[in-house]
């Protein structure tokens, strides 16, 4: 995969975040927009849930996330 900005190579990684009792898991898209719960803050059952993947360029530091296709767990 290349950089849009630069051309340069762009290297797999992950943005922790971190939840109840401090537990880190991988940064989730959730389909929607945001409503609120009384036990969890936003309500995530019965949405699409995917796992967010982020590249970074070795050149630049550019970061982009894509929401590919893995499916995420609600938390």
């Amino acid at each position: 995969m290349k950089c849009q900005k630069c051309n340069g190579e762009m290297e797999t990684g992950f943005i922790p975040d971190y939840g109840y009792m401090n537990e880190g898991a991988q940064s989730q898209w959730i389909e929607g927009e945001p409503e609120k719960s009384w036990l969890q803050g936003v309500k995530q059952k019965g949405k699409k849930i995917l796992v967010i993947d982020t590249f970074r360029c070795i050149s630049c530091g550019y970061l982009e996330f894509y929401a590919t296709g893995k499916e995420g767990k609600a938390r």
